[in-house]
This record gives C-alpha cells, sequence and structure tokens, in this order.
C-alpha cells in the first residue's frame, strides 16, 4: 500500500488515460465505482452483495484483474473527532487483501459521510464508492 504522500510524486498520471477503481467495503456488501484520468470522473460500477466475506473478497479482487487499475481507493471510515471506528481496521485488511492478491497499488480515504450523502440514491453502496474515488481524483488532480 501507498500513503498519499508518495501517490501525488507520480506526475505521468495526468499525462496517460488510468483507470482507478474504488471501494466502498462493508461487512455485508461492497460497492464499487470506477474513475479515469482523461475526465477525472468517478462513476458508479456495481455493488458486490456475496453472502460470504471469502466470496466479496474474490470478486472484489477479480474486478481489480478485469479493470487492472493504476490505482485503487478504499474508503475508511472516521468519526468526527478523528478518532477510530470499529470499521477503519477492517477496510484497512481488506485493503491490504487487495493489494496483496493483486499487486495493486491502493490507497486510504476518508470515507466520512459517503454513506449517508449517497442515501436513498440508487445503489447506495456503489454511490458511496463513487463518492471516495471521487475525492481520491479531484486530491489527485489538483496535487499532481
Amino acid at each position: 500500500m501507498e500513503n498519499k504522500e508518495s501517490f501525488k510524486k507520480n506526475k505521468t498520471l495526468k499525462e496517460t488515460n488510468n483507470i482507478i477503481l474504488g471501494f466502498d467495503f462493508g461487512t455485508v456488501k461492497i460497492g464499487v465505482a470506477i474513475g479515469n484520468t482523461v475526465s477525472w470522473k468517478a462513476s458508479p460500477l456495481k455493488i458486490i452483495r456475496e453472502k460470504s466475506s471469502k466470496m466479496r473478497l474474490i470478486v472484489a479482487r477479480n474486478e481489480v484483474l478485469y479493470w487492472d487499475p493504476v490505482l485503487i481507493v478504499v474508503g475508511v471510515p472516521r468519526y468526527k473527532d478523528d478518532s477510530t471506528h470499529p470499521n477503519a481496521e477492517r477496510c484497512k485488511k481488506f485493503a491490504n487483501n487487495i493489494s496483496a492478491s493483486t499487486k495493486k497499488l491502493v490507497r486510504l480515504e476518508d470515507e466520512s459521510y459517503t454513506s449517508v450523502l449517497s442515501d436513498g440514491k440508487g445503489d447506495d453502496d456503489a454511490r458511496a464508492a463513487t463518492l471516495i474515488l471521487q475525492g481520491a481524483l479531484d486530491e489527485i488532480f489538483h496535487t499532481a
């Protein structure tokens, strides 16, 4: 996994058409979004609804292998006071597993309020993943 600072230094990212995937990890389902470095826009892709956590990880891994992104963004929840959310460690474990199984660069992104903002707008988890990914795309675009 990479931290934000080391990824910001990748100047070639703005010069090529790279796919970037975003994940909103949950213990029941995982939202997936896709974006690129041409439009710098994220869009909902799908929701992974497999019953077992092992199968959800396999399906997420297969999405990464299919799309072959240059970067994977995984949302990690925090409380307003910056204290650790109970699901944060699970999100980090998911990010580590995806990175290890695909050999892809993974960036952790604050997902505060994304589920609230996406609530009631169709496939909530995929919309939350879109908000997470768009936040990362915006930051990368303005700092790379």
